[in-house]
């Protein structure tokens, strides 16, 4: 993508996901064309200003690069895989580029410090745990300039979010995702060091679902474009009605779990380290099974059935039998999980009051929008390129 529009692929990428391989009625399909109308014009502005401030940010919080490094990461590592997700699921519905290139700037400083520390850079694990703490005490100058930049988020929150909203947002990013992502970046060199010890996974099995679950950053777009949504719109209640009521919030956790194991089934290659260039090892339930985390993660996605439960243990345990199992139990575990999130969004609706579902609809259209992109997202290249949508 650049300021002149969108290329092919980003186009192939937002016509499957406004064709609602989750729940199929999400967009409607005949407003298709005008959609990639409406995402050269946008999504081409969008994409001008916040590589420029992104590249701001990051020459701030990484002054020991050179400005062709800052370029090479902003225009081919971040913003290909990041803009698209926020303003591309309002499909045109809001006509508020200031606030989605907000919106879009920040998701993109957090998948910056995310991919930064997961590629072995030590001192954005230390700005990381800085964050929120009033007094961070005293660090080293490349820890505060990694710091620093992280703070844009929270600047960009305020400019999108309305005061109400503004603690909450920024919890999504802060503590929900980064907090949460620099944890498991410790658990894993500790897991390193035992050696790939069985015994470490066993004994932090809950630990380790609970905190990959929280880390997913489902909410940190859906509550950030709700947010937007609340700025052209008085009738919509404010977050805190959202994070207040249970069947929302088991909701949201549903909803992290199934993008959280969606997305490790697409990077279960890169998480195993083999290649530093792209990530360091960090532990992956598709890499390092264990019953217990497995069992963690359907608990929290409210599977109970035992035959769903087995089937799915089954599928992660024999993962890497082969390539040709790996490609049979990779496939029934996506089907799995978008047949349960299916059937769990029409439960809670079904199950809202009526003024409640009157209330939470905007939300819920959002969430399941971010279900769309985030499993068009993990099903890769080839499927992408499947004529026959209805078979995904």
């Amino acid at each position: 993508m650049s300021g002149d529009g969108i290329n092919t692929q980003l186009k192939t990428f937002l016509g499957a996901t406004w064709q609602s391989p989750v729940f199929g009625d999400t967009f409607p399909g005949e407003d298709n064309s005008q959609r990639l109308a409406w995402a050269e014009a946008q999504l081409g502005a969008i994409a001008k200003a916040v590589a420029a401030e992104l590249a701001g940010i990051i020459a701030e919080g990484m002054p020991e690069l050179s400005q062709d490094e800052v370029q090479h990461i902003v225009k081919t590592e971040i913003i290909p895989k990041t803009l698209a997700f926020c303003p591309a699921l309002t499909i045109g519905e809001i006509d508020d580029i200031p606030r989605l290139s907000a919106v879009s700037t920040a998701v993109c400083v957090m998948y910056w410090g995310d991919q930064t520390m997961d590629r072995g850079d030590t001192t954005m694990a230390e700005a990381i745990a800085l964050l929120g703490k009033k007094k961070p005490g005293t660090v080293s100058k490349l820890a505060q300039a990694r710091f620093q930049g992280l703070q844009h988020i929270q600047a960009k929150i305020e400019e999108l979010a309305k005061p109400e909203d503004t603690a909450l947002v920024t919890d999504c990013f802060y503590g929900q995702v980064l907090h949460n992502e620099e944890v498991m970046h410790q658990l894993s060199l500790a897991y390193l060091k035992t050696g790939k010890d069985q015994a470490f996974l066993q004994e932090h099995s809950t630990q380790l679902a609970e905190i990959s679950t929280v880390s997913a950053g489902f909410p940190s777009i859906s509550s950030s474009l709700y947010a937007i949504y609340r700025q052209h719109d008085a009738s919509l209640l404010p977050l805190s009605a959202i994070y207040g009521n249970t069947a929302m919030t088991n909701l949201l956790q549903t909803c992290n779990v199934v993008v959280r194991l969606w997305d490790e089934l697409g990077d279960w290659e890169m998480d195993s380290g083999y290649d530093p260039s792209k990530g360091q090892f960090v532990i992956n339930p598709f890499n390092q099974y264990d019953p217990a985390i497995v069992q963690r993660f359907c608990e929290l996605a409210f599977i109970i059935k035992p035959t769903e439960v087995a089937a799915l243990q089954q599928a992660f345990s024999e993962f890497h039998t082969s390539d040709a199992t790996r490609h049979q139990h990779g496939a029934y575990i996506l089907d799995a999980l978008r047949t349960h999130i299916r059937q769990y969004m029409a439960a809670t609706i079904a199950d809202l009051p009526p003024a409640d579902y009157k209330a939470f609809e905007r939300y819920i259209i959002l969430c399941k929008r971010v279900l769309e992109i985030g499993y068009v997202n993990r099903i890769g290249d080839i499927a992408l390129a499947t004529p026959d949508r209805s078979t995904l």
